[in-house]
C-alpha cells in the first residue's frame, strides 16, 4: 500500500508540473528574438499588449497601431504595461509609427499611460529607452499618475515620442509623463490637447525631480488643476532642470500657477525657456520667459536654440509655434504611411494642427 501511495503521489505530481508553463515569460507571437540586433516587431494591437509579457526586451513597431479594438476599448480600456513592482525596463522603439485611439480610466489602478511604471528605482544601472513614436487620439484618466506615454519613470530616456489628446487625473499629471525621477532624460518631445487634475498638473509633465531633465521639448496645451501646481509645461519641478522648452496655452489653477513652471520645490534650473504670456493667463512667477505670440511665433525669440538640427519655425505650420524637425519627417521610415524625408504629408499636416482645435469640448 505505500508503494501505491508514493506511486500514486508521484503520478500526481507530474501531472501537476506538466500543467505549470515552462517559462514565466509567454511567447510573443510576432517576428523577433526581442533581443538589441533582433528586436520583436510589433504590428497589432494583440502584439503591443504581450509587451508586457517581457518587460526587458527590445520591441519595435512595424506598423501603425490602433487601440479602437476589443477588449482594448471596453471597460476600464487598456491596461497599462509596467507597475511599481514589474516596471518596463527594455527598449521600445516606435520607429515613427503611430499608436491612436489610446483609451483607459485606469480602473482601481495608478501609474496610467501606454505605460504604467518606465525603469527601476531598485536597479539604475538598467535604463530604459523610448523613443520615435506618437500617440494620436489619446484620452487617459486616473486618479494618481496620470501621463498620455507613462504615469511614472526612472532612470532612462524618453526621445522624440509626442502625444496628441487628453489627460486627467487628481494628482501627478502630465500630458507625456505624470512624474519624472532618479535621471530620467525628457528630450524633443511635445504634448498637444488638454490636461487637467488637482494637484501637480503640467502640460507635458506633472512632477519632475533628483536629476531629471526635460530638454528641446514643447506643450501646446490648456492646462488647469482644481487647487495647485500647475504649469504650461511642468506642474512641480524640485532638483532637476529645463532647457530650450516653451509652453503655449491656457494655465488655470488658485495657487502656484505659471505659464511654464507652476512651482519651485528647491534646486530648479530654468535655462533659455519661454512661454507665451497672451495665452497663458497668468502672471508672471519668474520660472520661464514670458513673451507675447508675436514673440513666440519668431524665430529670433528663442536665443541660442539649434534651428538647424532640432527645431523649425514657419507660419501655418504649428499655428507658427517653434516645432520640432523629426516631425516633418514622421511615419517616413519603413512606409510607414508618412512622408518622405523632406516632404510634409497629410498627417503632418494634422501634427500641426492649431491649439484652438485641440481643446477640449466644453
Amino acid at each position: 500500500m505505500g508503494f501505491l501511495k508514493r506511486k500514486g503521489f508521484s503520478l500526481f505530481l507530474l501531472v501537476f508540473l506538466s500543467l505549470l508553463p515552462v517559462s514565466s515569460v509567454a511567447a510573443f507571437s510576432g517576428s523577433g528574438a526581442g533581443t538589441e540586433g533582433d528586436p520583436y516587431i510589433i504590428t497589432t494591437a494583440d502584439q503591443l499588449n504581450e509587451v508586457r509579457n517581457d518587460l526587458n526586451a527590445h520591441y519595435r513597431l512595424g506598423a501603425d497601431i490602433d487601440l479602437d479594438v476589443s477588449p482594448y476599448n471596453e471597460g476600464q480600456g487598456w491596461i497599462s504595461i509596467g507597475d511599481t513592482v514589474d516596471p518596463f525596463i527594455g527598449t521600445f522603439d516606435g520607429n515613427w509609427h503611430i499608436i491612436r485611439n489610446l483609451f483607459t480610466t485606469g480602473g482601481n489602478y495608478d501609474y496610467i499611460g501606454l505605460f504604467g511604471v518606465l525603469g527601476d528605482p531598485q536597479d539604475l544601472a538598467d535604463p530604459f529607452l523610448v523613443k520615435n513614436l506618437l500617440l494620436e487620439d489619446v484620452d487617459v484618466g486616473s486618479p494618481y499618475f496620470s501621463g498620455g506615454l507613462a504615469g511614472l519613470t526612472f532612470e532612462g530616456t524618453v526621445e522624440n515620442c509626442g502625444v496628441i489628446g487628453s489627460v486627467s487625473g487628481f494628482t501627478h499629471v502630465g500630458g507625456l509623463i505624470g512624474a519624472v525621477s532618479s535621471q530620467t532624460t525628457i528630450r524633443r518631445c511635445f504634448m498637444k490637447g488638454s490636461v487637467s487634475g488637482s494637484f501637480t498638473v503640467g502640460g507635458l509633465v506633472g512632477n519632475a525631480e533628483y536629476a531629471a531633465s526635460i530638454l528641446n521639448s514643447y506643450a501646446l496645451a490648456d492646462v488647469g488643476a482644481g487647487n495647485s501646481d500647475c504649469g504650461g509645461l511642468l506642474g512641480y519641478g524640485t532638483e532637476m532642470s529645463v532647457g530650450n522648452c516653451y509652453a503655449a496655452g491656457l494655465v488655470t489653477a488658485p495657487s502656484f500657477v505659471g505659464g511654464l513652471v507652476g512651482r519651485n520645490g528647491d534646486g530648479l534650473v530654468v535655462a533659455g525657456s519661454y512661454y507665451d504670456e497672451d495665452v497663458a493667463g497668468v502672471s508672471d512667477n519668474g520660472w520661464g520667459i514670458p513673451r507675447s505670440t508675436s514673440e513666440m511665433k519668431t524665430r529670433s525669440t528663442f536665443s541660442g536654440w539649434d534651428f538647424d538640427v532640432v527645431w523649425a519655425i514657419g507660419p501655418g505650420v504649428n499655428d507658427g509655434y517653434p516645432y520640432l524637425q523629426w516631425e516633418e519627417n514622421f511615419a517616413g521610415a519603413d512606409g510607414g504611411g508618412g512622408c518622405s524625408t523632406g516632404v510634409p504629408a497629410p498627417l503632418f499636416g494634422f501634427l500641426l494642427v492649431p491649439l484652438a482645435l485641440l481643446r477640449r469640448k466644453a
